[in-house]
Formats: C-alpha cells, structure tokens, sequence
C-alpha cells in the first residue's frame, strides 16, 4: 500500500508539472506543440517547435542562455518526422520526471516565451563570463539521431544593458 501510494504521488508530481508546462507552452506565439492531449494517458513529455528556429538552435540556447537541460532531433522516430515535414532538425523534447523542480519549469517557460535567442538579438552581444562550455553529445544511427546539451551554473549579463538572466541557483 505505502509503494502504491509513492508511485501515485510521484506520478501526480509529474503530470502536475507538465500539465502546468503544455498550458503554458501552448499560450506561446510561435510554439507549436505535438503529442497527445492532457487528457490522454501519456507520459510526462512535452515534443515542441519554435517558429522560425531550428531545433538545434533551440535546445542549444535554452540551455546556454536558461540552463534548461533538453534533446532535439527525431527521438528514433524518423518516419514521424518526416512526415510532419521536420527533418532533418525533428523536435525539441523536455522531461517532466518526478525531481523537476516548478523552478526549472518556470525557466523553461521564460526561455521559450523571450524566444531562446532574445539576448543575441536584441542586444548584441553576450557575456558568459566566466564561462563554463557544455557538455554535448551527439548519438548518430544510420538515419537516427538527437543531441543533448548540458550546461553548468552560469549567469548570462546581456550586453549593453546589462540585465543578468540567472540560470541556476547559486
């Protein structure tokens, strides 16, 4: 009884979180959202595209800019994505799992809704420093393959203004 009811609170957690992650992400100009309704039974994942940026570029940025751990590509799914006309850049994917913290949603969210780039283009320049590279790593098969990024605690200053977006907790 006592499992169960670990499971069932581990489970609530997490479709609370992308419950709260889709809503918002469909309320963004721009972000188009593909999976199975909320109501649905599904697992804690959210696949999307941002308009007019390549996936790559996407999770590239949230990650560099927001600290947001998350894949792009075609998820061993490339039929899919060929015919949803998304190749060869596929989707973005972000995990929802039972240690997501509301924080990490709530910097996804923002990323996404500043547009991952906002800094880079409308103000120039960025200054990472210091700076930390992330970790990436690519996973290639045959016609397979998605990307990750990993990044380590970093403030982004965006140049001239100023303005410091924090991307981890110190």
């Amino acid at each position: 009884m006592r499992l169960r009811s670990a499971y069932e609170t581990l489970h609530s957690h997490s479709i609370s979180v992308l419950n709260r992650l889709w809503t918002s992400l469909s309320e963004t100009e721009g972000v188009k959202l593909y999976g199975p309704d909320l109501d649905s039974p599904r697992t804690p994942t959210v696949a999307f595209t941002v308009q007019n940026m390549p996936s790559s570029e996407v999770a590239r940025k949230l990650s560099d800019l927001w600290g947001v751990f998350l894949s792009h590509g075609d998820f061993y799914a490339a039929t899919v994505i060929e015919r949803l006309r998304l190749g060869p850049e596929g989707l973005v994917r972000a995990g929802c799992a039972c240690y997501t913290t509301e924080e990490e949603i709530d910097r996804l969210i923002e990323g996404v809704r500043h547009r991952p780039d906002a800094c880079l283009d409308s103000l120039g320049t960025v200054d990472f420093g210091p700076r930390r590279h992330p970790a990436r790593t690519s996973h290639r098969n045959d016609n397979l393959r998605h990307d990750t990024y990993q990044v380590q605690p970093t403030i982004v200053r965006c140049k001239p203004t100023g303005a410091r977006i924090k991307s981890r907790p110190d």
